[in-house]
């Protein structure tokens, strides 16, 4: 069962499954076949607003210990969040090689990360979230935290 959470600015739905693999804080999130949680998996592909959120948030840590695990490997259980039309989102995670401009829609990297949408209309209706800060990842390997405003 969800529960609200206030999060900042804006509202949170949050609920909690296992893992269909790796998700890290931040990954935007999808239901696998088998209705556990994995990273969304379709570039540019539409889907539900939702991202993985820390354990700690709530005073817990992922793996119940007095150590932050920031990642839930396969298996573990997930808290992942369902933000209100423009409520921030820290710690989003933009995919590597990416360089958005505050205001910039994005969609799914096909990884759990964001990118910039197609600036041609054809994937409007898969837009997430709007960049909420300038960000350029361009040589960048490794995807980055960054702060969005959810769709």
């Amino acid at each position: 069962m969800g529960s609200n959470v206030i999060a900042g600015p804006g509202e949170y739905q949050t609920h909690e499954r296992e893992a269909a693999a790796d998700v890290e804080m931040g990954h935007l999130v999808e239901y696998a076949a088998d209705g556990r949680v994995q990273p969304h998996s379709t570039a540019g592909g539409p889907g539900f607003t939702a991202f993985a959120i820390p354990f700690r948030s709530l005073g817990q840590t992922v793996d119940h210990t007095a150590t932050y695990d920031a990642d839930n490997d396969e298996g573990e259980r997930v808290k992942y969040a369902f933000p209100s039309p423009g409520t921030k989102v820290p710690g989003a995670r933009l995919a590597a090689g990416e360089s958005v401009t505050d205001g910039d829609p994005l969609v799914s990297a096909g990884d759990g990360t964001l990118q910039a949408a197609a600036g041609d209309g054809t994937e409007d209706a898969a837009i997430v979230a709007y960049a909420n800060e300038s960000t350029d990842n361009s040589g960048g390997a490794e995807a980055v935290r960054h702060e969005v405003i959810s769709a």
